[in-house]
């Protein structure tokens, strides 16, 4: 039979399987963290069940879509256009064109950014 505990201890088993590649002292730490976190929610926040508590902290974990899509958007396609950019580029154009280019990719890790955390509260 299920207690209301057992969201708790899946969600905090769900935390300590996805950071199994830490050190096992920052890992505890973490789980600790997050666990404190959980109890001061519940605290501050006494009629609020545990699913309610564990959704303000959201998944302990991130999809496989918002994985490729972080990764894709900031790594691959920025060093891409830096590349691309050093490539075609025969003489020295100024400091506008770098300018230009150092802008777009800021604004394109800026927006990946905002999704991924979006999504993440989601």
């Amino acid at each position: 039979m299920k207690t209301p505990a057992d969201p708790v201890r899946d969600y905090l088993s769900a935390a300590e399987r996805e950071t199994s590649a830490l050190p096992a002292d920052r890992r505890q730490e973490l789980l600790a963290d997050l666990a404190e976190h959980i109890e001061a929610t519940r605290a501050v926040h006494p009629d609020a069940g545990p699913g309610e508590v564990l959704a303000r902290l959201g998944d302990p974990f991130w999809t496989p879509v918002q994985k490729t899509v972080g990764v894709l958007l900031t790594l691959v396609l920025p060093t891409t256009a830096n590349i691309i950019w050093e490539v075609t580029t025969i003489a020295p154009a100024g400091d506008e064109p770098a300018l230009v280019a150092n802008l777009v990719t800021l604004a394109l890790l800026a927006a990946t950014s905002t999704w991924l955390w979006r999504s993440r509260r989601a």
